[in-house]
């Protein structure tokens, strides 16, 4: 297994390209209930059919090109609902930027394809986004992403994030308060990583670097890692790092789950789980989640 998709109310497992485009026509069974690319979650709230996607895209970069191979080829290929589906996962995704190095093309042939909805303001329409609007928008928000310099807002003041000293002073403070910068009342300690990493590559590398240190530093600083790991983002890049942490961890990996930080609101993931024990068992679970993450089996075509 190389992929896992658990997107309520749809449930994949993934290995190939080819079975991700195959699981895009599944996840449109409902279509015709609802008169168009919606599934129901809940009892009331209904969503774009193909909003996993945007999941994927956030937290697999390897699983990028699959994506963008099997959306080439249902706009290409594909049914005018699948072209609907399509827009509206682009038009309510902000992590579906990450596919324009194959997107971007797209706007010549078929801008004017359009679907039903957006919840971001991109494409031009609420209920009708054009996919040459949608995109242009994208590219707008990719630009903002990368703009020098970088700030977040850190208890409503913004803190710049432009170096590698920058990240690991942000990583510093996230980690002994247990809380975002951007959402200072809210998250898990590291959660505001995922979109950094996502859209700003320097962070990603810089990132890599900095884990072995808090792996290895003070104890908050390695449970705000471990419990970032535990999501799962391009967990493929951290397995080897994480296996030599469990052959000689630090003393404080000893310490009980029930046990968190001074500071934090909220327990790491998993620990509701009482079979992890201590916090080393974080990274144990870690690699049962998520060490056999590969990327994809590329049997379609790129863009």
């Amino acid at each position: 297994m190389s992929l896992a998709v658990r997107s309520p109310p749809f449930s994949f497992d993934l290995t190939t390209a080819a079975q991700l485009r195959a699981a895009l026509r599944t996840s449109l069974d409902g279509a015709e209930f609802f008169g168009g690319p919606l599934v129901l979650v809940g009892r009331e709230v209904d969503i774009p059919a193909w909003s996993w996607l945007g999941q994927v895209c956030l937290l697999r970069s390897d699983w990028l090109p699959a994506v963008a191979a099997a959306m080439h080829d249902a706009l290409h290929h594909g049914t005018e609902l699948e072209r609907q589906a399509l827009v509206d996962a682009l038009a309510n995704e902000p992590a579906t930027v990450r596919l324009l190095p194959w997107t971007a093309g797209w706007a010549r042939m078929f801008g004017d394809v359009t679907g039903t909805r957006s919840g971001t303001g991109w494409g031009g329409s609420s209920t009708a986004p054009r996919l040459d609007h949608v995109l242009a928008n994208h590219e707008r928000y990719a630009e903002a992403w990368v703009r020098q310099p970088h700030d977040v807002l850190w208890r409503l003041r913004p803190v710049a994030l432009a170096t590698r000293d920058h990240l690991r002073n942000l990583l510093e403070r996230t980690a002994r308060t247990g809380r975002g910068p951007e959402t200072p009342l809210g998250d898990h300690g590291w959660d505001w990583l995922a979109q950094q990493v996502a859209y700003v590559p320097w962070i990603a590398d810089a990132l890599g670097e900095l884990l072995p240190w808090a792996l290895h530093g003070e104890p908050a600083h390695g449970y705000a890692a471990l419990d970032y790991l535990l999501m799962g983002q391009d967990a493929w890049r951290w397995r080897d790092l994480v296996r030599q942490w469990r052959s000689h961890p630090p003393n404080w990996a000893a310490t009980p789950t029930k046990v968190k930080p001074k500071g934090w609101g909220r327990k790491a993931r998993q620990t509701q789980d009482n079979s992890l024990k201590t916090w080393a068992d974080l990274a144990l679970r870690f690699e049962t989640l998520h060490g056999r993450q590969a990327p994809p089996v590329m049997d379609l075509p790129l863009p």
